[in-house]
């Protein structure tokens, strides 16, 4: 589920190929010009995962014509201090009007918001990978409608049907975008 690399062999359950960009297109469509990413890629742990979903936010910047301010892409931080030096420089000079936030950053991301006062979705709209019901945030942040229990038995289903067999078989997880108070 989710490997970190490409697998050689067997089966594999993945995003879908257009998750990033129907985040996008879903803030797009609501008048989002200045879009801030989020990045989870950790050269320490890498995967390429992330890389993907790095490449599709420059891909519909660049055919939608908006510029990625420098400061508009940063890699998260589990360090208080660094990842709030990194939001000062977002929010800084010409701050985005939505943000694409990691599942793991929305607790910290939406107390950095209440602590400078930027009103969540007034300032700033918040959209995220997973849906997180456990860190009771509000306003609810958008988010992908991953559902969990589902994606374990496709995982099981797949170890089971495909335990005797080399060839690769790719399943790819559905986009649906739940459309909560955050944007």
């Amino acid at each position: 589920v989710f490997p970190r690399f490409a697998p050689l062999k067997g089966s594999y359950l993945a995003e879908s190929d257009d998750l990033v960009t129907s985040q996008m297109q879903y803030l797009y469509e609501r008048g989002h010009r200045r879009i801030a990413f989020i990045d989870e890629f950790d050269i320490a742990q890498p995967a390429w995962l992330f890389l993907i979903r790095r490449e599709r936010y420059y891909r519909f910047m660049a055919e939608h014509a908006l510029k990625v301010e420098k400061h508009y892409l940063f890699p998260q931080s589990y360090e208080k201090n660094i990842f709030d030096e990194r939001l000062d420089k977002m929010f800084a000079n010409k701050a985005p009007s939505a943000a694409i936030v990691p599942g793991a950053m929305l607790t910290h991301f939406y107390e950095y918001c209440a602590e400078k006062n930027i009103k969540i979705p007034g300032d700033i709209s918040v959209i995220t990978f997973e849906k997180r019901p456990d860190l009771n945030l509000q306003p609810t942040p958008c988010s992908l409608a991953y559902d969990y229990t589902k994606m374990a038995e496709i995982a099981f289903n797949k170890l089971f049907e495909t335990a005797s067999n080399d060839k690769i078989e790719i399943t790819r997880l559905p986009t649906e975008i739940l459309q909560e108070e955050s944007v």
